[in-house]
C-alpha cells in the first residue's frame, strides 16, 4: 500500500527511485515484505540512498535493521536528540547510506539525509511539485533565506534554498503533531 502511495505521488519517478515491484504469488514461500526488503537491497547499489528505499525502511525494528544491514556498534549512537526527539539511538554508516537513521524504543521513527552529493540529485522543484507544491512552509535551520517545506501526511520535510539542503523522512502524522514533537525553530540567525 505504502509503495502504491509513493507511486502515486510520482516519488518513483525521482533520481534513483527503483519503479518497478515484483507480484508474488500465493505459492511463493517469500513474503512481500522480504520482496520489497530484497528490492531495496538490489536498488541501491551498495548505498540507500533513494527515497522510496528510505520511506520503506520507517517503522523498522531496530534489531531486524542492524542484522539485515550487519550495522556494528561502533555506529550506534545511544541517547541521541534530533530537534524535539530525544532518548533516541542513531545509527550512521557511511558505507551503508549517507543518512542518520534514528530509532525510539526500538522502532525506526526519522531519517536525515543532508549529503549534498545525493541531494544534488533532486531538482528542488520538481522534488516540490511531486510532493504536491510547497506544503507548509516553516522556518529551515539551514539558513534565513532557506524553508522547510513539510509534507507532514507524507511524512516528509524537505529543507529548500538555492538547492535541497536536508531531507526529514518519518511516519505520517498531522501537522500539529510534527510540530509538536519533531520541529524545532532555529530561533534567530546571526547577520
Amino acid at each position: 500500500m505504502m509503495r502504491g502511495m509513493m507511486v502515486v505521488l510520482g516519488l518513483a519517478l525521482l533520481p534513483g527511485c527503483p519503479a518497478g515491484t515484483k507480484v508474488v504469488s500465493k505459492t511463493d514461500e517469500t513474503s512481500p515484505n522480504d520482496v520489497t526488503k530484497a528490492e531495496g537491497v538490489k536498488s541501491m547499489q551498495g548505498k540507500i540512498t533513494d527515497l522510496d528505499t528510505l520511506r520503506g525502511l520507517v517503522g523498522s525494528e531496530i534489531k531486524a535493521f542492524m542484522e539485515r544491514y550487519h550495522i556494528k556498534p561502533q555506529h550506534l549512537r545511544t541517547s541521541a536528540v534530533f530537534e524535539r526527539l530525544s532518548n533516541l539511538t542513531e545509527i550512521h554508516e557511511p558505507t551503508l547510506s549517507p543518512a542518520r537513521f534514528f530509532f525510539k524504543d526500538d522502532k525506526l521513527v526519522l531519517i536525515y539525509l543532508e549529503d549534498s552529493a545525493t541531494l544534488g540529485a533532486y531538482d528542488r522543484t520538481a522534488l516540490k511539485a511531486r510532493l504536491g507544491g510547497n506544503g507548509v512552509l516553516l522556518r529551515s535551520r539551514a539558513g534565513k533565506s532557506n524553508n522547510l517545506h513539510v509534507y507532514s501526511q507524507q511524512g516528509m520535510a524537505v529543507s529548500i534554498g538555492q538547492e535541497v539542503d536536508f531531507i526529514q523522512i518519518f511516519t505520517p502524522m498531522a501537522q500539529s503533531e510534527y510540530e509538536q514533537n519533531i520541529y524545532q525553530d532555529p530561533g534567530k540567525f546571526a547577520l
